[in-house]
């Protein structure tokens, strides 16, 4: 019996000198070993999707600050041109004044 669950362990030169009780403490020792490994690759794929959920949700709201801030620089920059133009256009409205020519110059 011994020498058959020797066997099944897979070292025989180490499980020959086991007793069944060892054996059966190896095995479970095993058992638990490949549970604990097979939880952690089956909650990888949660833990991808929830870290890929709150780096999604940061890049957007990054995107939504950047967006905000090359809104108000545009709107910044269009006032500035607006008001250029308005000073521009003032100047350009005022009546000139009228140089007479000197009367050593007229014809």
């Amino acid at each position: 019996m011994q020498a058959t669950l020797a066997k099944r362990a897979g070292h025989t030169h180490i499980c020959s000198m086991l007793t069944k009780a060892e054996l059966q403490e190896r095995r479970a020792s095993f058992a638990a070993d490949a549970a604990k490994a097979m939880a952690e690759y089956l909650a990888e794929p949660e833990a991808v999707r929830l870290r890929t959920v709150r780096l999604r949700a940061l890049r957007l709201e990054r995107e939504a600050a950047d967006a905000l801030i090359e809104a108000a620089e545009k709107a910044e920059k269009a006032a500035a041109v607006k008001k250029k133009a308005a000073a521009v256009k003032k100047k350009l409205l005022k009546p000139r004044k009228r140089v007479l020519a000197p009367a050593s110059l007229a014809h």
